[in-house]
């Protein structure tokens, strides 16, 4: 007891011993500064519709505490500094001006601001403030007008993202600063921003180490070129629906790293040839609707065992589905409507076990479904109509565990309807245009509607 004295020295003590120890680091706090930024960013659209929302989102967000806290905030662990800002799908709405607090955060690396609505505005060119940035989303962020040259001054960008903003404009002068200076981006997705005026020549200067590029209806024009598809980094190209996009798809070796690839609604000119690709490949979502397929030799599909997702519909195909299908074992997506596919129901297509999605719909298809659709256990929809199919529907069809959609109509199916084991997934039939008749019976589906 002759010590009691001693313990509020010891307490002093112990407590620098604690904020001096490398293994118990005292906490750092946001700089002041950087809290009312964000705070004066959250106060410019809180006047908004959905303010109620945002605050429920921002609630975190208080004057007097730690910024470094705040949900969507990320700070440097050293100096406090604000390094990260996702304030992603908060419904935020209003204007995003040039006198924002937020481009005095400029130590900020990532900054995600898609799925809000900044109300047309334009994208403020003080963004060139930001040199810190390695990452910038605004995608689906209402913004609209021209892309600022002044985004090729973020040149640490990695990651880029303006995309489904339809009234943004992307202009060559401003597309080449960016493929010029913007030597480390690895991903790029402008889909829906308007590139009609870009030179696609311009697109050979992109970073040598970019891995994937999404450029869906830009409105492209011309020839796309080849080296694109030879890159060695490139992992993803997604360039759909650009109708005036010409070219040809080269044939592709074993050195190749895409794994998704996209040209539906285009006119690039597609040759299917046995050496399509040449050697076992890691492609694994093929998407070529409705573009310029020349040819029907479906035996490269036989190179492509790591598919699971396979678009080929609207191409005209005709003869039998082809058999080399019954290869792709780990497909979960397969599109083969409007074509001109003919011959019985494709057992082969039974044989695909883990498919989610199945359309043979407005071929020429004939012959019955055969009871081994009761395979499809992951099956969740089908699509059938404008067949010639006909005879019994089997009752193995409607008692997929997975299934919700199924779309049968104009066909030839007759007899009556027999009572089926109850499916509680199945939310939509479609049996109209066929030669069915008696009553539905009810255990076919108890929550799902009728067409």
């Amino acid at each position: 007891m002759e010590f009691t004295w001693l313990s509020p020295f010891i307490c002093l003590l112990l407590y620098f011993q604690a904020i001096c120890s490398p293994s118990l680091p005292f906490p750092i706090l946001c700089p002041h500064d950087q809290g009312l930024a964000l705070l004066q960013i959250k106060k410019s659209f809180s006047t908004s519709t959905s303010a109620s929302f945002v605050h429920h989102e921002l609630e975190s967000w208080k004057e007097g505490t730690d910024c470094c806290s705040w949900n969507g905030v990320e700070c440097d662990t050293e100096t406090g500094h604000v390094i990260g800002l996702n304030v992603s799908g908060r419904m935020l709405h209003g204007a995003l001006n040039s006198n924002s607090t937020l481009f005095s955060l400029t130590h900020l690396q990532t900054l995600d601001l898609s799925n809000n609505d900044f109300s047309g505005s334009h994208i403020p060119s003080l963004f060139s403030h930001l040199l810190n940035l390695t990452c910038l989303n605004l995608s689906s962020s209402n913004v609209a007008g021209q892309v600022p040259s002044e985004i090729s001054l973020l040149s640490k960008l990695v990651f880029l993202d303006l995309s489904f903003n339809e009234n943004l404009v992307l202009e060559t002068t401003s597309f080449t600063k960016v493929v010029q200076n913007l030597t480390k981006l690895r991903e790029l997705s402008l889909s829906t921003v308007d590139m009609a005026s870009v030179a696609l020549h311009s697109l050979m200067n992109l970073s040598s180490s970019l891995s994937s590029l999404r450029l869906v209806s830009c409105a492209l024009q011309g020839k796309f070129p080849d080296e694109i598809f030879h890159r060695s980094n490139l992992q993803l190209l997604d360039i759909e629906d650009n109708k005036d996009l010409t070219g040809s798809l080269p044939r592709f070796n074993g050195s190749s790293r895409l794994w998704f690839l996209a040209l539906s609604f285009t006119s690039i000119s597609v040759y299917l040839e046995l050496d399509f690709f040449s050697s076992p490949h890691s492609l694994k979502e093929l998407y070529l609707s409705s573009c310029n397929v020349m040819g029907s030799n479906f035996a490269f599909l036989g190179n492509l065992t790591q598919l699971t997702r396979l678009d080929l519909s609207g191409n005209n195909f005709n003869g039998q589905i082809p058999p080399s299908l019954g290869i792709l074992e780990h497909l979960d997506f397969l599109d083969l409507s409007n074509n001109n596919f003919s011959g019985l129901f494709p057992f082969v297509v039974c044989n695909l076990t883990k498919l989610q999605f199945l359309s043979l719909s407005n071929n020429k298809i004939t012959g019955i479904i055969p009871s081994q659709v009761g395979n499809f256990s992951s099956l969740n929809q089908l699509y059938l109509f404008e067949n010639f199919l006909k005879g019994a529907l089997p009752p193995s069809l409607f008692s997929l565990p997975s299934l919700k959609y199924i779309f049968l109509g104009n066909n030839l199916f007759s007899g009556h309807l027999s009572q089926f084991q109850y499916n509680s997934s199945l939310k939509y039939i479609d049996l109209s245009s066929n030669l069915l008749d008696g009553p539905i019976p009810s255990s076919i589906c108890q929550s799902c509607q009728f067409g």
